[in-house]
């Protein structure tokens, strides 16, 4: 696996960034700081969407109105309405390339996969989505690693 740089991979990043969901403030105890937070981290970098709780549906969807970034609620665990998903990300799983494999394998094109559930870097949400995950989960670690490489949207 090829490992990410700026500004040398700028397009990839940019096309790949706008598959992540972003799910930093889909936790139970999330509070108003951290969904402004989020939704703020998620403008800035051009994530695909900003997942919660439907507790916090109506600010989000509300902050992000007008922008290029979607809300997302998380209901129908583990599956939801549009995305299999590999995991939850609220349990000991998490996304693997071999998993994602057997659910293409399984599905093929009928739904969209998505890689959830300890998505632990840049490179492996790249991985998942370059083998054919139509959605990668990603959290504030993502964000780390962007400003570690000195990504600018």
């Amino acid at each position: 696996m090829k490992l990410l740089k700026y500004p040398q991979d700028v397009a990839t990043l940019k096309n790949f960034i706008s598959k992540i969901d972003y799910s930093n403030a889909l936790v139970p105890n999330c509070t108003k700081e951290l969904l402004e937070k989020t939704c703020d981290e998620a403008l800035q970098y051009g994530f695909a969407a900003v997942a919660v709780f439907p507790i916090c549906s109506e600010y989000v969807a509300n902050r992000l109105k007008g922008s290029s970034v979607n809300s997302q609620i998380a209901v129908g665990f583990p599956c939801g309405n549009h995305f299999i998903k590999t995991c939850t990300g609220f349990g000991p799983g998490r996304a693997t390339l071999h998993d994602l494999t057997l659910l293409k394998d399984a599905f093929g094109d009928k739904i969209k996969l998505k890689a959830s559930g300890g998505v632990a870097s840049l490179e492996d949400a790249l991985g998942f989505i370059e083998i054919g995950a139509s959605r990668s989960a990603g959290r504030y670690n993502m964000i780390e690693q962007l400003d570690a490489i000195g990504y600018q949207q």
